[in-house]
């Protein structure tokens, strides 16, 4: 998960919705998604055993950053095995994504990425697609409607155990969209990512990473914000106190600010200094900007 310092010219702004339908849960312990215990980055491919599950149109391949394929509508899916772990748990769990769906074919009826998780327990289905997130995906409950194919986007799903029911939470770039009842049970242990069924699949999907963590639901760590780690200088340069080693990354995103974030200015690698972002086209002050960290 991307840890997220928000400003404008004039003010910190953070935003949050509940989706229709939902139901209200108790707080979530926070956990970064780099302190997951079971973690995929796309710089390299998984092992394949993709190839078993279905047809790719293109297989995965990565650029030493980012893994990119294609499966048709009802094509391949990556599993657990490919991740080389489990989420048989009753402890509850949370899985997060960062992707960026293309547009160069048309999307399944019911979006570019499925998403099946389960412990044999609890499970359901969530999907992305090019301008939509949904839950229940079977039943086409559009929990979001931002476009996610202008950047790469950042998804969380949070199963949590609650009693004998298993809530599950659904996130986008750290922001709440739903909480609902898992809506299945698979009867056994599910990780799966990509196709897995005629409803999904179709354009070029690139993957940043995937990561899991067994031992528990968990929202997204985004730290308190204040004008003392992020502050616009008198060059109209977005200030901020970096980890060493962390990366950085500028987004902006202008009225109705409707949370569809833009990436600019390229990414910074924190010193465990001061760092300073620069909007190449001016900074306005109509814009509302964030620092994400994107590690």
């Amino acid at each position: 998960m991307r840890n997220a310092f928000m400003t404008s010219v004039a003010s910190i702004v953070a935003v949050g919705a509940l989706g229709i339908g939902s139901v209200a849960v108790a707080q979530l312990p926070t956990r970064h998604s780099g302190d997951f215990n079971h973690k995929y980055d796309g710089d390299v491919v998984p092992v394949p055993n993709y190839t078993k599950v279905g047809a790719f149109g293109t297989d995965p391949i990565s650029d030493g950053d980012i893994m990119t394929y294609r499966v048709p509508t009802g094509g391949g899916y990556l599993d657990s095995d490919d991740w080389d772990g489990t989420i048989a748990t009753n402890n509850g769990w949370t899985i997060e994504f960062r992707i960026q769906i293309d547009t160069d074919f048309p999307e399944g009826p019911r979006g570019a990425v499925a998403l099946y998780t389960g412990s044999g327990v609890s499970g359901d289905i969530m999907s992305v697609g090019q301008t939509n997130t949904k839950k229940w995906a079977h039943s086409d409950i559009i929990v979001d409607t931002n476009n996610n194919t202008d950047a790469f986007h950042t998804f969380r799903v949070a199963f949590d155990r609650q009693g004998t029911t298993w809530p599950y939470t659904i996130y986008r770039d750290g922001q709440l969209l739903d909480t609902s009842p898992n809506g299945g049970n698979w009867g056994t242990d599910v990780l799966y990512f990509g196709s897995a069924g005629s409803p999904y699949g179709g354009p070029t999907v690139h993957l940043d990473y995937l990561r899991f963590d067994d031992t528990g639901a968990y929202a997204p760590a985004i730290p308190e914000v204040s004008f003392t780690n992020v502050v616009v200088n008198d060059t109209m340069g977005m200030e901020f106190d970096s980890d060493d080693g962390a990366t950085y990354q500028l987004e902006y995103s202008e009225p109705p600010m409707t949370n569809d974030w833009i990436e600019t200015a390229g990414f910074m690698r924190g010193d465990g200094g001061s760092l300073i972002f620069f909007d190449p086209t001016g900074v306005s002050t109509t814009r509302l900007y964030r620092i994400v960290r994107t590690d």
